[in-house]
């Protein structure tokens, strides 16, 4: 039996040592002994875990495909209407509303407009009945008052616009042998508490237009201011006269350059006589206005 097992022993030694001689010629003694060395005292779990991770296949990595891109559809560009133009209509200008319409028939005249050096505007006392360019109102009766009628409606043959001014003087009428008119603002005003006139400042003259019905007639006065009371009076007063009318209409101008007109009560007025119209008289009168 010892024999049988001393002989054993011999064959597990040379066994041994045809491998050490085996794995010295492949890797180098000393190599050999210390992997036998590594595996023969490594515990069977990690045994397993090696054979384990070597028995698993390694798969070669595969690059991820590529992503295609997709291409960006090219934004649809709403097309803008375009608006055909339309053909332009014929627009008609407003009327231009002159505040000094004046109508020149035979003398080129009659058409010159006054230009103020101050520029001062028109400012009318009677362009036409129920004018809104008005001012004053002729309630300012003076002497013989029942002796004068005034109509300030008269349509015929009007200088400027459709109406003039028509005075009627009746000589023969009892009472004082004169009459005239005042156009007061407001009215009745002779300076005892009813208000104060208009200031026309920068007016440099008075002008209007007269016409007799026959010719021949006289006025005493044509007059701008000279009322005075006792509140209140015009600031200043000039006027021209006597002045024999003839039966075609003329320009008369009441020159203000040098006068005070911060405050005018009665801005237009005349005066007639009987001894100048012994028959009386008739006469027109039109457009009458500051400039």
């Amino acid at each position: 039996m010892r024999s049988k097992k001393t002989t054993a022993l011999l064959v597990i030694i040379l066994i041994i040592l045809i491998l050490l001689l085996l794995l010295r010629s492949c890797v180098g003694f000393p190599t050999a002994k210390r992997y036998l060395k590594r595996v023969l005292h490594r515990q069977p779990a990690q045994v397993e875990n090696v054979v384990q991770t070597v028995k698993k296949e390694v798969k070669p990595a595969v690059a991820p495909k590529p992503v295609a891109k997709k291409k960006a559809k090219p934004k649809k560009t709403k097309k803008k209407k375009v608006s055909k133009p339309s053909p332009k209509r014929a627009v008609s200008k407003p009327a231009v509303v002159k505040e000094e319409p004046l109508e020149a028939k035979s003398n080129p005249e009659e058409n010159a407009q006054f230009k103020n050096s101050s520029g001062f505007r028109p400012f009318y006392v009677y362009h036409s009945i129920g004018n809104k360019y008005n001012h004053y109102y002729p309630s300012g009766k003076m002497g013989n008052m029942g002796a004068l009628q005034i109509n300030q409606a008269w349509k015929g043959n009007p200088k400027v616009g459709e109406t003039c001014i028509q005075v009627v003087y009746n000589a023969y009428s009892d009472g004082v042998a004169w009459s005239g008119m005042y156009w007061q603002e407001p009215a009745n005003n002779w300076g005892n508490g009813n208000g104060y006139g208009f200031n026309i400042t920068g007016s440099e003259r008075l002008s209007f237009w007269a016409r007799g019905e026959n010719g021949g007639e006289t006025i005493n006065a044509f007059i701008v201011g000279g009322i005075q009371g006792s509140n209140s009076e015009d600031s200043d007063s000039r006027s021209i006269g006597p002045i024999e009318l003839t039966a075609e209409w003329e320009q008369y101008i009441i020159w203000l350059s040098d006068a005070d007109l911060s405050n005018i009560i009665g801005g237009f007025g005349f005066t007639v006589t009987r001894q100048s119209n012994p028959a009386g008289c008739v006469f027109y009168l039109d457009n009458i206005m500051y400039e």
